[in-house]
């Protein structure tokens, strides 16, 4: 099993079309009042879809996702599903004898969820590894259909 090391590095070309996505994005109108029990109120789609357009940088995000201890590792999974690149973040506490910690996040989620957590862990006295899970993030996931909670698990 080869662990190797990982930056993320989404190419210009990926960014550009997510852009050109968001300029062409058809909003409902404002016409019928729409309220948050219908589901997402118009208003907040609007301003989210602005927001990525004229002030989120994901270059600066992606920065400060890349200090992170980040690394990818081949794993097979039983029942013909195959191997699955798994991302990870490798975090290791100055600890001796520090204590392994697995977090797994949450669905929907990643493993972005325990970075503010990291620094307090480490401190701690744990070593946290916080893998995305299969389909997650960074991690690769199988084409075959059946995939469910036991080959997570696996």
């Amino acid at each position: 099993m080869a662990i190797a090391p990982f930056k993320i590095s989404i190419s210009d070309i990926e960014l550009e079309l997510l852009r050109q996505k968001l300029e062409l994005a058809r909003l409902p109108t404002n016409n019928v009042k729409w309220r948050e029990d219908n589901g997402v109120p118009p208003e907040l789609i609007h301003d989210t879809v602005q927001f990525w357009l004229k002030t989120y940088d994901w270059r600066a995000e992606e920065a400060r996702l890349n200090e992170l201890p980040q690394f990818k590792t081949p794993i097979e999974v039983d029942d013909g599903f195959g191997t699955l690149d798994i991302h990870f973040v490798h975090s290791t506490s100055s600890v001796a004898d520090a204590t392994p910690l697995l977090f797994l996040h949450g669905w929907p989620g990643s493993f972005m969820e325990i970075i503010k957590g990291l620094p307090l862990l480490n401190r701690a006295g744990f070593h946290v590894v916080a893998p995305s899970l299969p389909g997650y993030g960074f991690s690769s996931y199988t084409d075959k259909a059946g995939f469910d909670i036991r080959q997570h698990a696996e």
